[in-house]
């Protein structure tokens, strides 16, 4: 694997797919890696369980096209990083938290 520094992505080949940086190196432990650009509620909803697992977490507003900015949504949808080593696990919740493995069936 690869790791860009220019957009925090991992990645299976030396050049980055997303900005075509060809000084991609190995991913270490600490580098924060892109997780996923996700709308509200759920980057919300992600953030908490990635905090509830022990999972650091960066989040920040993802990049706007136009439009998006004149409508002024509250839908924001934002980009969040977790360090490489928690990378699969932070997937993983994430999967869970999309696919609705999480919601509980039990009224509270």
């Amino acid at each position: 694997m690869y790791y860009c520094e220019m957009c925090n992505r991992v990645h299976p080949q030396p050049e980055c797919p997303s900005c075509k940086n060809i000084s991609s190196r190995g991913p270490t432990d600490e580098d924060y890696c892109l997780l996923g650009s996700i709308g509200f509620p759920w980057s919300e909803m992600l953030v908490d369980l990635l905090k509830d697992n022990e999972i650091s977490c960066i989040s920040e507003p993802a990049k706007r096209n136009g439009m998006v900015a004149y409508r002024g949504t509250t839908a924001e949808r934002m980009q969040l990083y977790v360090p490489y080593a928690q990378l699969e696990e932070a997937h993983q919740l994430q999967e869970a938290l999309m696919d609705g493995a999480l919601v509980s069936d039990e009224p509270e």
